[in-house]
């Protein structure tokens, strides 16, 4: 995976929305952010099973850790 990473423009991490820190996997953000070059996006997937109330806490902690992040649901 690792040698994937060098050579993507964009790197995609796919996280469940019920525990989106269970899922996250911080070195391979360390990792993207060493190169440089590779930008990342958190998806966080399941979005409709969580109240509006929780989505807004877990949207304000990835603006002040600035990772930039989507909700994401198949609903």
């Amino acid at each position: 995976m690792w040698r994937v990473v060098d050579r993507v423009n964009v790197l995609v991490q796919i996280v469940d929305g019920r525990n989106p820190l269970f899922f996250y996997s911080q070195d391979l953000v360390a990792y993207a952010k060493e190169l440089g070059k590779t930008r990342f996006l958190v998806v966080v997937n399941k979005s409709d099973l969580i109240e509006e109330k929780i989505r807004t806490k877990w949207n304000t902690y990835f603006i002040d850790q600035k990772i930039d992040h989507v909700f994401f649901t198949a609903k």
